[in-house]
């Protein structure tokens, strides 16, 4: 694939992210002794995804949201040149060659994922708590993680770091979708799932508990939950059917979540 020209202004291509299901076609580029990764659009949806980024990432900052460092021309769009962050990123949706989605196995051995449930309890248990720290100013900022699930976290094997990425599809809050919200299927809070409901902060705390829920388990079935009772609780109130019985913000569920551990 020949890289556009906004991206080769910036430096040389050292690899190609072309398989995305997002619509999105991104690239490792070296200049000098920087890297970067740069993030371009191939669709209109693509495009108007990564102008939310820059909205999200204008409205809120955190050491563990990974923000574009500048946004570029490309044509009619734009392209978003971020630093570059070693690691793996946990769980990564492609498309195949026929243009339909596929999905990589969470449960493989040699996965990010399943190393990342490996790892001793009290890492895991610090990756978890960044990221529901890292929601806290999107919430106070009014806005919803929409699309939030295990392909957004980047973990740093050598500095036991996590790192969230992908905030494209963060949105303002509350509103009410008129078409099918995009995301992984397990981390759907109910209200996510069709059309004209309710979407708020509330949401932010369901997906947050799936994540919980999810990273803390040692597979893939939820048959091997590694944490305790409280946070399970915790989790458990979190991803409450019924919105008004959650907890009613991001706040309140890291309050909990902490007291818990």
């Amino acid at each position: 694939m020949t890289a556009p020209a906004v991206v080769t202004g910036i430096g040389e291509v050292f690899r190609v992210f072309d398989q995305q299901d997002s619509g999105c076609v991104s690239y490792g580029v070296r200049r000098g002794s920087e890297r970067y990764f740069v993030k371009t659009a191939t669709t209109p949806a693509a495009d108007r995804s990564l102008r939310r980024a820059v909205e999200v990432h204008g409205a809120v900052q955190h050491p563990a949201l990974v923000a574009p460092v500048r946004v570029e021309p490309d044509g009619d769009g734009i392209a978003l040149v971020y630093p570059w962050v070693d690691g793996d990123v946990l769980y990564h949706a492609t498309v195949g060659p026929d243009g339909r989605a596929t999905s990589a196995r969470r449960d493989d051995p040699g996965s990010p994922l399943a190393r990342f449930r490996g790892l001793p309890l009290p890492a895991v248990r610090r990756a978890i708590s960044t990221i529901l720290e890292a929601h806290v100013p999107v919430d106070e900022a009014g806005l919803v993680a929409v699309d939030l699930y295990d392909g957004c976290f980047l973990y740093d094997w050598a500095a036991d770091a996590v790192r969230i990425i992908d905030v494209d599809e963060y949105r303002r809050g509350p509103f009410v979708p008129d078409t099918q919200l995009p995301g992984s299927t397990r981390f759907y809070a109910p209200e996510e799932v069709g059309v004209g409901q309710v979407v708020d902060r509330r949401t932010t705390v369901f997906r947050l508990g799936r994540v919980a829920r999810l990273l803390l388990d040692a597979g893939d079935t939820e048959s091997a939950w590694r944490g305790s009772g409280a946070e399970l609780e915790v989790i458990a109130r979190a991803t409450h059917r019924d919105p008004d019985q959650r907890f009613q913000s991001v706040a309140d569920l890291v309050a909990h979540w902490h007291a818990a551990g």
